[in-house]
């Protein structure tokens, strides 16, 4: 089985919209800390950019993340 990076990107994209609302649930629940949410959202996010870049034929050793791509996590 092969699968493309688009594939990829489209699992991710899934991937992060599933991460949000759960994490947001945990957080209201008090079962996850806002700063383990944020990291948790800012890592994948950095996974799904690196791809992107990948397929735009940039080279990725590492991301930075912009507080303002994660703030709205914590919000409901």
């Amino acid at each position: 089985m092969t699968i493309t990076l688009e594939a990829m990107l489209k699992s991710l994209d899934r991937e992060l919209v599933l991460r949000r609302n759960v994490y947001r649930k945990r957080i209201a629940e008090g079962r996850m800390r806002p700063e383990e949410a944020r990291r948790e959202y800012a890592t994948m996010l950095a996974i799904r950019i690196c791809i992107a870049d990948l397929l735009e034929g940039r080279v990725v050793v590492q991301k930075e993340i912009e507080e303002s791509r994660i703030a709205d996590l914590l919000t409901p």
